[in-house]
């Protein structure tokens, strides 16, 4: 048909010949090679996927090019991303450590310490935020935090107060408890699982909505009343009468109710806020 109409289009010929027009295509040419990975920009990558976890490959390639100086191409960091599958879609989420049973019994002491936070209603003040470890066997509380925040940073001073109290250091040489929270924003942050590795302790997470496997230390934590007397006493301490004593016995009121323990000698931190919070 070319040769007999050869200024015809090819949409015309297949009209005319009644064939589809892709049977008239040429065979795909073969696909080209791609270059092997670098190796050493692969490992570089690794590297910085381990400290920036939550990078793309836009960020990872800013780094290397400006941070670092190297010449690559932002096209290589995405073929490497693809082709390792370490997109942050992609990366696999280890899974945290749960408890291993439904009924879990602490031998001896120091084997495992529960931590939780509790909101406690001060008036004028606010909200008030209580952090507090109880041992799982004596059900002493060897560490608390009490203040206006609750954030991963004051779990983490709870957390020191604990290890001062058992350990007299924050490293101890000797085996360290596990540490059982829920999972909560606070317990989950970097800053606090940070910390645990520094302290040399374990964390184990509950299973979601189980709050029973985490028990002994709600318990502990003061409720309604407990709360009641807390904002009395923080009442009392802002006009300065009582001061030292009252801060002492602040928690031991608060969870006498379950049998709790406190450290001795004990001490309630509050936080110091600006423009007539607490002091």
């Amino acid at each position: 048909m070319r040769t007999v109409i050869p200024r015809a289009s090819e949409r015309r010929v297949c009209r005319l010949l009644d064939v589809p027009r892709s049977s008239l295509r040429s065979a795909p040419a073969e696909k080209r090679l791609r270059h092997p990975l670098d190796a050493v920009l692969v490992e570089r990558v690794r590297e910085l996927i381990k400290d920036h976890p939550t990078f793309g490959y836009r960020k990872l390639w800013a780094l290397l090019r400006y941070g670092e100086g190297l010449i690559v191409n932002l096209k290589a960091v995405y073929r490497i991303l693809k082709a390792k599958r370490w997109f942050v879609h992609q990366r696999s989420v280890t899974p945290r450590p749960r408890v291993q049973g439904r009924r879990s019994i602490a031998p001896v002491s120091d084997s495992r310490w529960a931590i939780d936070l509790t909101h406690v209603y001060c008036g004028e003040d606010g909200w008030g935020h209580l952090a507090a470890i109880s041992d799982c066997c004596d059900r002493e509380i060897v560490g608390w935090e009490f203040s206006l925040r609750g954030r991963a940073r004051e779990a983490e001073r709870a957390l020191e107060e604990a290890c001062l109290h058992r350990f007299g250091t924050l490293r101890p040489e000797r085996p360290t408890p596990v540490i059982r929270s829920d999972n909560g924003l606070i317990f989950t942050a970097r800053r606090f699982r940070a910390a645990c590795r520094d302290y040399r302790l374990r964390q184990e997470f509950i299973t979601p909505y189980t709050p029973e496997q985490n028990g002994m230390i709600q318990a502990l934590l003061p409720q309604s009343q407990g709360g009641v007397r807390l904002a009395a006493q923080l009442r009392r301490l802002r006009r300065g009468t009582g001061g030292d004593r009252q801060l002492d016995s602040l928690g031991q009121r608060a969870s006498s109710p379950s049998g709790a323990r406190l450290p001795e000698p004990a001490s309630v931190q509050v936080a110091t806020t600006t423009g007539g919070g607490l002091r």
